[in-house]
């Protein structure tokens, strides 16, 4: 059945938001539309519902539309409600294409250090509330290398990193880690117009350049954004006069300031007029302004110079020439500068003071080996060929950006071997510079190698000496004769001789059947350059019979490696072939009182034997106590000792031993005392 055969059919149309109205006539607005019985419900041209629906222009408004179709069906009389939702729809930016960001009074202008500008961006469609975030970028403000206001003068020290310089007024000026710029975010007014204020920068020369983006999501890029155009760049100026400012400098192009002289050099001076920022800045006020000068040590060639009106510095035509100063002292030390001026339009005088440090003209300079290995300041090699760096560099005294380097002339890095003669190493085009000298060659022996540093006007750095000892050969290591056999508990002796004399003793080791670590003492003084016999006395074999492969290792200090071995037999004498473990101990067995023994057979066969304890009280026999048993070649029997029947009470001394069956010792007499 087709809507068009209902009764008492109804359509509405509304909003259910506030943020957006119908205009079905001028100057009527209406947000619900009713169509009585008999119209026509069509999709088709010319039919349906026509209406303007006007959305707020406020950016971010959120508007819905709906619609709602009831009726009765004629023949069922069944009635019907048909509704629908549009879904939000959202004012974005009305903007199609950004203009560049402007500034007032002009982004172009040079503008006094620490005065304001606003940076503004008006939308082409008149719209509140839409967000627009500004961006300061592409700064040539300066960051000097010296605390001088002397960058309007385009100085090489002062052409500095791209930072940007001032801030937002009314907050802060926050970094964006993505973009690596700064930035602060604003929302238009009516009008469309969004600002805020920038503070200039402090510093002659910093430049801000501005851009703009504005958020504008759509449908298809919900967090889509309309980026504008760079502004021109706003950059500061200087501002009135109010103080001075003295440097000294290497030449009279007032090249480059600089904070160390040499004892009676000739600097050059100049003295500039600066605003409150210090900046430099033109005396605008018509009247000249008259320094005068005070050096703490050396003299300056004029003490009265002077700023000429509508001028910036005593160095510059018209104003006074260039003023020179030969610096006193001795190095190291400081020496002082003090310029003094009365400067028009201020009530007080103003002061400036320049601070020199006064150094030597020797380069600096450092050396070592880079191969080999160096222990205690020597440095040893296994090769003849040894490989030195270090570093140079001019005295603070010169200007770097006058080529004084190590290139020029004569300059560069010398050594000497012993009393030799001096042989140009290396040489470099830089002011300071990280130097090598690559495989120098030695004879085998101990040796010096000297070094030093000049730079292209023949100052000689202090020299540096190196002890250089190249072994080539390594040790000997041999055993003493005739310790095929030896006894337990007899160290074995070798020999380690070392002809340059540079043992290292703590690579020393000696091992048994390859695997156990002995003791190895070595007894012997390095010598570097002589050669050495070391002594080695190696203990720690098993104390009982048997064969043992030792090996005996070391190197020197150069790195060279030597070996030994050793197949040796281990014997025990059996008159002590049974040897205590540990120490006695008064204890219980079966509820008797006695003492614990425990001896092990170090015979290289089987024994019967008995252990006897004799109780002494006041060196009189009290006792004997005794525990026998059959135990084979390096086992371990402990023995348990009765406490004789009878004893007084008393302190006692107990002798322990072992004999055998047939009568014949075989242990050392171990002693302790027992409380009875």
């Amino acid at each position: 059945m087709s809507l068009a055969t209902l009764t008492g059919k109804t359509v509405s149309v509304s909003t259910s938001s506030a943020q957006g109205v119908f205009n079905l006539g001028p100057g009527t607005n209406k947000t619900t539309i009713t169509f009585a019985d008999g119209g026509v419900i069509s999709a088709a041209p010319g039919g349906g519902i026509v209406t303007d629906y006007l959305q707020s222009g406020t950016w971010g408004s959120i508007g819905v539309l709906s619609a709602l179709v009831s009726g009765t069906y004629p023949v069922t009389a069944a009635t019907i409600a048909l509704s629908a939702n549009s879904g939000n729809i959202v004012t974005s930016t009305f903007d199609s294409s950004a203009n560049a960001v402007a500034c007032h009074p002009s982004c172009s202008a040079l503008l006094p250090a620490v005065s304001t500008d606003t940076v503004k961006y008006t939308t082409s469609v008149a719209q509140l509330n839409v967000p627009v975030t500004f961006y300061a970028t592409n700064t040539t403000a300066y960051n000097g290398l010296y605390s001088m206001p002397v960058a309007n003068m385009g100085h090489s020290a002062f052409n500095g990193q791209a930072v940007v310089y001032g801030f937002w007024v009314g907050g802060t000026m926050p970094w964006d880690p993505l973009t690596g710029m700064y930035n602060i975010s604003t929302t238009t007014l009516n009008s469309g117009l969004a600002s805020d204020v920038w503070t200039i920068d402090s510093t002659f020369g910093s430049t801000a350049v501005f851009s703009a983006v504005i958020a504008r999501p759509t449908d298809a890029h919900p967090n889509g954004v309309l980026i504008t155009g760079p502004s021109i760049a706003l950059t500061t100026t200087f501002g009135q006069a109010v103080n001075i400012f003295v440097a000294s400098y290497f030449d009279n192009t007032l090249h480059e300031p600089t904070l160390n002289a040499f004892t009676a050099a000739t600097l050059f001076v100049d003295v500039y007029s600066v605003d409150l920022y210090g900046n430099v800045a033109v005396d605008t006020l018509g009247a000249q302004i008259q320094i005068t000068l005070h050096p703490s040590a050396g003299l300056v060639s004029a003490a009265n110079p002077f700023i000429a009106a509508n001028n910036f510095d005593t160095n510059t035509f018209p104003s006074f020439g260039p003023v020179t100063w030969t610096t006193g002292g001795t190095a190291p030390t400081t020496i002082t500068l003090t310029a003094t001026a009365n400067v028009p339009g201020q009530t007080m005088g103003s002061t400036s003071v320049d601070t020199l440090n006064i150094v030597t003209k020797t380069p600096s300079f450092t050396a070592a080996a880079s191969s080999g290995n160096t222990y205690s300041g020597i440095v040893y090699s296994k090769t003849l060929a040894v490989s030195f760096t270090g570093t140079a560099a001019v005295s603070l005294g010169y200007d770097p950006a006058l080529g004084v380097n190590f290139a020029t002339h004569a300059g560069g890095i010398y050594y000497k071997i012993d009393n030799g003669a001096w042989v140009l190493g290396t040489t470099s085009h830089l002011s300071s510079v990280t130097w090598n000298v690559i495989n120098v060659v030695f004879t085998s022996g101990l040796h010096t190698i000297t070094f030093y540093a000049n730079d292209s006007k023949a100052d000689q750095s202090a020299s540096v000496t190196l002890q250089v000892l190249v072994d080539n050969s390594a040790p000997t290591v041999a055993f003493g004769a005739g310790q095929t056999t030896v006894p337990a508990g007899t160290p074995v002796m070798a020999t380690i001789v070392d002809t340059e004399g540079d043992l290292n003793a703590t690579s020393v080791v000696a091992t048994s059947n390859s695997t156990a670590t002995l003791t190895a003492a070595v007894t012997g003084t390095n010598n570097p350059g002589n050669s050495v016999t070391y002594t080695v006395a190696i203990t720690g074999l098993p104390a009982s019979t048997g064969h043992w492969k030792l090996t005996l290792s070391g190197k020197d200090y150069a790195g060279n490696a030597a070996s030994a071995s050793l197949v040796l037999k281990v014997t025990v004498a059996f008159a002590v072939s049974f040897v205590i473990s540990g120490t006695p101990t008064v204890g219980t067995l079966g509820g008797y009182t006695g003492i614990n023994a425990a001896y092990q057979n170090l015979n290289p066969t089987s024994q019967s034997v008995v252990v006897f304890a004799v109780w002494k009280l006041n060196g009189q026999t009290q006792g004997t106590s005794t525990s026998s048993a059959t135990v084979a070649a390096g086992a371990t029997y402990s023995a348990f000792l009765v406490e004789p029947v009878g004893l007084s009470s008393g302190s006692y001394t107990v002798n322990l031993f072992v004999w055998t069956t047939g009568n014949a010792p075989v242990s050392s007499t171990t002693t302790i005392s027992v409380s009875v």
